[in-house]
């Protein structure tokens, strides 16, 4: 009878004993678990928040690309304008001296450049191909007659500017010039003409006529 009491009272306190330790291992175990799958949703969210982020990034990137090109479309298209609406050129006479014609007018019938095509060598008048902002320089060589030269660079019915060389005194091959910045209209002319004294200049490159558009309207 003891021993069967002994018998039961240990294996009850068996019992016990395995309830108590799969109760704080099961409650370890589901916590442990319960962490773990805790432990996953942060790491998700950083995963997210991270992928967010790319995204965005990746949206600004495409932004600043487009408004590159759309830039660099701009200045091309510019720059093409500009040089199509390029003007300059430097004019002479090809003799050894040029008189002023009838009207007064000094016709400069050789070119070293003519961007454009605004100057006539025929007829010794610059026409404006387009609206905008001009610099005129004119470069003279007075003959050595024992007399002066005034020429003028002028548009119609106005003196844009005036030069004076004189060979008074035993001055030879005076030289001088003038230059001038003016706003033309698209069709205005310019020349340069006679305006007193001698009317003649030396050519051959001693006497040059340049102008340039520096900006287009």
């Amino acid at each position: 009878m003891d021993s069967d009491y002994r018998r039961e009272l240990g294996t009850m306190r068996w019992k016990v004993l395995l309830c108590f330790f799969l109760t704080f291992v099961g409650d370890g175990l589901v916590d442990g678990l319960q962490k773990r799958s805790d432990d996953v949703n942060p790491l998700q969210q950083v995963v997210q928040q991270q992928s967010l982020i790319i995204q965005q990034q990746a949206a600004k990137l495409t932004a600043l690309q487009n408004a590159f090109n759309e830039l660099r479309v701009e200045l091309i298209t510019e720059l093409r304008a500009r040089a199509e609406k390029a003007v300059a050129f430097t004019v002479y006479s090809s003799k050894t001296m040029v008189t002023a014609v009838d009207n007064g007018i000094f016709v400069f019938d050789a070119a070293i450049s003519n961007i454009g095509g605004g100057y006539d060598t025929q007829t010794g008048i610059f026409t404006a191909p387009f609206s905008g902002n001009y610099f005129f320089l004119l470069s003279i060589m007075v003959p050595d007659y024992n007399n002066f030269t005034q020429v003028a660079v002028e548009k119609y019915q106005t003196l844009l500017a005036v030069t004076y060389g004189n060979s008074f005194n035993g001055d030879a091959l005076d030289t001088a010039m003038c230059h001038v910045t003016v706003h033309l209209s698209s069709g205005e002319k310019v020349w340069v003409r006679h305006n007193a004294g001698l009317p003649s200049l030396f050519g051959d490159r001693w006497t040059t006529f340049s102008g340039t558009m520096v900006h287009a309207d």
